[in-house]
């Protein structure tokens, strides 16, 4: 875990740890290797999308805090259609992570359309069924909202600091 220092928040830790550990000796870990039971701690804050070459993804499942926050279940949807003007930004990032097989972190700066300021920090985990090519991506994003809450889940603006770390 040496490698992951920058990552701060112990779920975020505890989920990459795990994450390292069902790799094993591979490139990274299939969809069909993640157990709910193990990963608890992090379900309420987990989302997990396919990747849909060449630069798309779809949302599989996400926790109820995410979805609390959107405010609607984004299952089944496209990148596009879950964050609107920002899809591109995101795609971006995301797409750097299944290009480079890399673990994604970031911290971040996050003001909603409600005026609420927000710390946030996200891990982004590629799987792959053929220990190679990345066909899904992990995720958990952590907010720490401190004593005020967004009305709605629209972000309008977010600094970013992106991290990328080669795992093969």
């Amino acid at each position: 875990m040496q490698r992951f220092e920058h990552v701060k928040d112990e779920r975020l830790r505890r989920l990459l740890a795990h994450w390292l550990q069902l790799r094993g000796d591979r490139a990274m870990p299939a969809r069909q290797d993640l157990d709910p039971v193990a990963i608890y701690y992090a379900l309420p804050f987990l989302w997990l999308y396919d990747f849909i070459p060449p630069e798309d993804f779809r949302c599989r499942l996400a926790g109820e805090q995410i979805i609390d926050l959107w405010g609607k279940n984004p299952k089944g949807r496209l990148l596009r259609d879950i964050f609107g003007s920002h899809a591109e930004e995101v795609a971006t990032r995301f797409l750097s992570a299944v290009r480079t097989r890399s673990v994604m972190h970031t911290d971040a700066d996050v003001v909603t359309t409600d005026r609420v300021s927000v710390r946030g920090e996200r891990i982004v985990l590629p799987l792959s069924s053929d220990t190679r090519n990345v066909d899904a991506i992990l995720g958990a994003t952590i907010y720490d909202w401190g004593k005020q809450r967004a009305k709605s889940g629209i972000f309008a603006a977010e600094q970013h600091q992106v991290t990328y770390t080669a795992i093969a």
